[in-house]
């Protein structure tokens, strides 16, 4: 069945622009090897991630689709010619809501850190669905896990603001998720993907609220040395810091996002006088004790084990743990 697979993989011409970059995308992830714990290139990632579209919303929506459908894509790569938005228009309604509520004014808590997350999730379980799949190991979500994680994605920080208690802005992002999934969920949106496995919306809608809930809830950095227990549901915990802790040019850049927000709208500043090497090294101590949690974030454990080793050089050793993020 491989070998067929092979051969029919290897008369597939991409026909539109969207197959040739998601297709490249494809090749160059499942490429990767963690076993010398380099992480494939970000400047190559972003630039293969960019190729699939220029608009921010559509090229999540080819991601989300590709992921969602990556276990008949990697059967034939062909499948990429079945694209069709329309069949995942509810989670797109979601992307479009969170863009028009979230407060852009912060360096790194806004829009741009969700369009991240989405591109993130779909490294880390494209990836794993793959390895999976290659070493005939049942450890792939169905569909409807796939598309609630990416519900959980698009909600999780729509509400974030300073100086209220650890864990409160994730439960105010899962409440304004649940009351627009409440208003505006309707189980013939996505079916005719074959996504949900019955028909009785309030079933679903009460499961998905749920199960996104649990996922934003793990996303609390605090609870963070407490994971490790879901195989699926701590997927965008990880896919959440991904992109601070792959390399350290990147932990940086974000690092310098944080201090940049927390100068101008923390009520205390706890960031103040500290060097960007310093901080981003407490980061890494704080908000990854463990490194990456579930079995798909893992892939990635020797890019994380690298960078630790380098941010915990003697010349970057914190002075203090950082305390309010």
């Amino acid at each position: 069945m491989k070998l067929l697979n092979k051969i029919i993989n290897s008369f597939y011409v991409p026909r539109e622009e969207h197959e040739y970059a998601l297709s490249e995308f494809i090749k160059y992830l499942i490429s990767y090897n963690d076993a010398i714990g380099i992480p494939p290139s970000p400047v190559v990632f972003k630039q293969l991630i960019n190729n699939i579209h220029e608009d921010n919303i559509e090229r999540c929506m080819y991601l989300i689709w590709t992921t969602i459908n990556y276990s008949k894509i990697k059967d034939n790569h062909a499948y990429l010619r079945h694209y069709d938005d329309k069949k995942l228009s509810f989670l797109r309604n979601c992307l479009e809501f969170v863009k028009k509520q979230m407060n852009n004014k912060y360096q790194y808590h806004n829009i741009n850190h969700i369009y991240s997350v989405i591109e993130n999730m779909t490294i880390i379980m494209i990836l794993g669905m793959d390895k999976d799949i290659d070493n005939q190991v049942k450890n792939i979500p169905n569909m409807e896990t796939i598309f609630t994680l990416f519900l959980s994605a698009i909600f999780h920080d729509i509400i974030y603001a300073y100086g209220i208690g650890d864990g409160d802005n994730e439960k105010l992002s899962c409440k304004m998720m649940e009351s627009y999934v409440t208003k505006n969920f309707s189980v013939d949106f996505e079916n005719e993907l074959g996504i949900f496995d019955e028909t009785d919306q309030e079933i679903i809608m009460n499961r998905i609220i749920h199960n996104a809930s649990k996922s934003i809830m793990a996303t609390v950095p605090s609870q963070r040395s407490f994971l490790g227990k879901s195989k699926y549901r701590e997927i965008l915990a990880d896919a959440d810091v991904f992109g601070s802790f792959i390399n350290s040019q990147l932990t940086e850049a974000e690092t310098n996002k944080i201090i940049q927000e927390v100068a101008s709208y923390s009520p205390v500043n706890f960031l103040k006088d500290q060097a960007v090497s310093e901080i981003a090294a407490n980061f890494v101590i704080k908000v990854m004790p463990m490194g990456f949690v579930t079995p798909y974030g893992k892939n990635f454990q020797g890019a994380f084990l690298r960078l630790q080793k380098e941010f915990l050089d003697p010349k970057y050793v914190p002075k203090i743990i950082l305390e309010g993020v």
